[in-house]
């Protein structure tokens, strides 16, 4: 199987890799890979496992039947609806007030396409974004 392994820092992906291997082993190695990279003095060190809804537009195409068919979930208006499971390994981070902010994180998932691929990679920069004190939103509707 192919797994997908992202790494975000502060609202970036800076690293991709694409690997071989059964889920499983490749959450364990990355732990161990971030644990080397965890300040204990600094951060919390949290592995968690979370599940992201794919939607795929049918039919499938073979190959990509091949790798979602674990997933599906059902269908609905001509989509497939898959439940993929996503683990982060989140190795800096820390508490403001009673926010839990990412700065750098892996992320593990199962590999599918492109379209997939790209959406766990905007999913791992919001996981690390760094937010300012105001946007620009909450700046326009106190004027």
């Amino acid at each position: 199987m192919k797994i997908l392994l992202l790494k975000s820092e502060r609202g970036r992906v800076t690293s991709e890799q694409l690997m071989e291997g059964e889920l499983r082993a490749a959450v364990t190695s990355v732990a161990k890979k971030a644990l080397e990279e965890w300040d204990v003095d600094k951060s919390d060190f949290v592995i968690l496992k979370d599940v992201h809804e794919i939607r795929k537009k049918l039919p499938l195409s073979p190959s990509l039947y091949e790798v979602i068919s674990k997933y599906l979930k059902g269908k609905e208006q001509g989509e497939a609806l898959a439940e993929v499971p996503v683990y982060i390994i989140s190795f800096d981070n820390d508490w403001e007030e009673e926010d839990f902010k990412d700065r750098s994180v892996y992320l593990i998932a199962p590999y599918l396409d492109e379209e997939s691929k790209n959406e766990m990679k905007e999913y791992a920069e919001e996981l690390t974004i760094e937010e300012t004190e105001e946007t620009d939103e909450d700046q326009e509707s106190e004027e």
